[in-house]
């Protein structure tokens, strides 16, 4: 059998490169700071006093972009080794063969940096020297070509590598601004100053806050203020070596996200240098309010880094940031109340809808999440304290009805339980969920929805006895409205009071559009199916015994002045209960104004 070696189509290889691995071209730059880097980095474990920079130079004429770093350089051997072979990283290797605090600070690992430089350039030059070699090293490769190397009379130490770009990519050679935009997206908090040209500012901050020893709370959220361009309304330091190691800050934005969407904008650094900007899945689902940076040393990238490897390390981080995270709201509970009910105010809903699937938010929302009740603002506690003291059966109840909040805060006015105000889906569902768990730890907590429909809640909230029905003639007076007539007794002194049946309103609403044609056939289909036949439902109206207005029409009957003063009141009666009112209903108004009217001049004539 015959041995042959792999051979490697390099130009093959950097179209690869350019399709599949990466996804930005200015990758190219990052992984040449990268390299540039590492090299100073590693003169730093020879001389402590060293410190380094890294210069970035454009020539618009010759169309080049040079990175130079004054690191440690390049020996002939580590060139010709090196510097051509795909996959084998020098950085990797002296990470590999130092001691684990020795290369804390080096980044690379995989050996494909300087070939990604063919996604911006046509030809690639190195000309680098090491201390004590003399003369220096050149290498030049053009993936058609293939490899050149020689020697070099460069005097100054270090490593200067000169792209020659494409033609698409000769922008990196004449706008500064986009080069410092890259220098900055990628590499802000690299502990190595960059300049560009020859300004004399570095490119990126070098120093930040959040990643000091002992950073000083307000300055790292002035600091993330300022990266952010927002004002934080709470932040996170963090700092642990187990049980993985993170380091950074996190804030709950102050900007809005609309429902349930958005991401956690947190950007992710290795060794400082940027993986991702708006990395996924790393924040909990229910966190999308939160930004920050985190410095994660432990954690694997991926080939292209822009990353990280989705592996066990990486979900144990994620279980980790969720408990610091939850922790930090805990502790805002108890020794920062106001702070605390602010955050769930500003993102309220998103801290409803999320609860239902996270009991630990659950258990942190029933003390300080605020429901809009009859009695004012309560936490769930507060309102099954309320329902316990009441002795009310153990019932809370809740309105879901828009426009009928001033209605219900009406009814229960001078009771000892309150009526929530779950206008939004997801607070009932919230309502729920709690009293699940209230009853999971022994209480007996029932919820129920404030149904005028239901004798049960107009029972309790009226305080009155059984309901019965009028005779034939009062139903066909009361006909317009398509309501059922009955009188009883209540608590208090409304003579009238209307319930809509929210099926029939729901059914007019859609007769009146698809009388008018503007409803699609196919949609009009799915109504039909959904509401089904009119069965014959009605709207519901109580007339109160009690009260002096309606025994006097009763006993005058519904052709006497005083049942239109009567239906007058029924008509607002609904009005309040969020009828909207038709054609019908608003002739039948001004009918009775005017025989009111009417009987008014007549009696004033006498």
């Amino acid at each position: 059998m015959k041995r042959i070696p792999f051979k490697v189509d390099i130009a093959g290889v950097i179209e690869i490169l350019g399709r599949s691995l990466y996804s930005r071209r200015d990758t190219a730059v990052r992984e040449l700071i990268q390299n540039a880097h590492d090299a100073i980095m590693r003169r730093r474990l020879d001389e402590l006093q060293f410190f380094g920079e890294i210069r970035l130079r454009q020539d618009a004429v010759s169309h080049t972009l040079t990175v130079h770093d004054d690191g440690i350089g390049l020996t002939f051997e580590e060139a010709e080794q090196y510097l051509g072979t795909l996959g084998v990283g020098l950085s990797r290797l002296v990470r590999r063969n130092a001691g684990a605090q020795d290369a804390t600070g080096i980044i690379g690992q995989f050996g494909v940096g300087l070939f990604s430089a063919f996604l911006l350039a046509d030809r690639i030059e190195v000309v680098s020297r090491k201390s004590h070699e003399v003369p220096g090293v050149r290498w030049i490769a053009e993936p058609a070509e293939g490899i050149q190397l020689g020697e070099s009379d460069v005097r100054e130490l270090g490593t200067t590598v000169t792209l020659y770009l494409s033609e698409p990519a000769r922008v990196f050679a004449s706008s500064d601004e986009l080069l410092k935009e890259t220098v900055r997206h990628y590499a802000d908090f690299l502990g190595v100053p960059i300049f560009v040209n020859d300004d004399g500012q570095r490119a990126n901050l070098v120093n930040v806050s959040w990643l000091e020893a002992s950073p000083d709370p307000e300055v790292v959220s002035m600091d993330l203020e300022q990266h952010f361009d927002e004002a934080p309304l709470d932040t996170i330091l963090i700092r642990r070596e187990r049980p993985c190691a993170i380091q950074g800050a996190l804030y709950i934005t102050s900007a809005r996200t609309p429902g349930f969407s958005g991401r956690p904008l947190v950007t992710v650094t290795l060794r400082r240098m940027v993986i991702n900007r708006r990395l996924d899945g790393l924040i909990p689902e229910w966190g999308h309010f939160y930004r920050g940076v985190l410095e994660l040393p432990e954690m694997t990238p991926t080939a292209s880094r822009e990353d990280l490897v989705r592996d066990e390390s990486f979900e144990r981080l994620r279980a980790n940031l969720e408990q610091l995270l939850l922790e930090r709201l805990f502790e805002l509970g108890e020794k920062d109340r106001g702070r605390l009910q602010s955050i769930l105010n500003w993102h309220r809903y998103t801290f409803a809808g999320a609860a239902l699937d996270v009991p630990p938010l659950r258990k942190l929302l029933e003390q300080h999440y605020l429901f809009q009740t009859s009695q004012g603002p309560l936490s769930f506690r507060k309102l099954s304290e309320a329902v316990k003291q009441a002795g009310a059966g153990s019932r809370i109840w809740f309105n879901t009805a828009r426009g009928r909040e001033a209605w219900i805060n009406r009814m229960f006015s001078g009771l000892p339980v309150p009526c929530v105000q779950a206008l939004r889906t997801f607070e009932s569902a919230l309502l729920e969920a709690l009293a699940d768990d209230a009853r999971a730890g022994g209480d007996q907590l029932e919820v129920r929805p404030a149904d005028p429909g239901d004798d049960d809640f107009l029972t309790f909230v009226l305080g009155g006895g059984r309901f019965e029905p009028l005779d034939d003639g009062w139903e066909q007076f009361f006909a317009p409205f398509r309501c059922s007539v009955e009188t009883g007794e209540w608590r208090g002194d409304e003579p009238v009071l209307a319930f809509l049946n929210e099926k029939l309103q729901t059914r007019r609403d859609f007769d009146e559009i698809k009388a008018d044609g503007k409803l699609p056939a196919a949609f009009a289909g799915i109504i039909d199916r959904h509401l089904g036949r009119d069965t014959g439902e009605r709207h519901r109206l109580l007339l109160n015994r009690k009260h002096e207005l309606v025994r006097g029409a009763l006993e005058g009957g519904a052709h006497a002045p005083l049942a239109s003063v009567l239906r007058t009141l029924a008509y607002h009666a609904f009005l309040t209960a969020g009828l909207a009112p038709r054609d019908e209903e608003q002739r039948t108004l001004r009918h009775d104004l005017e025989w009111i009217a009417e009987t008014v001049r007549h009696k004033g004539g006498k």
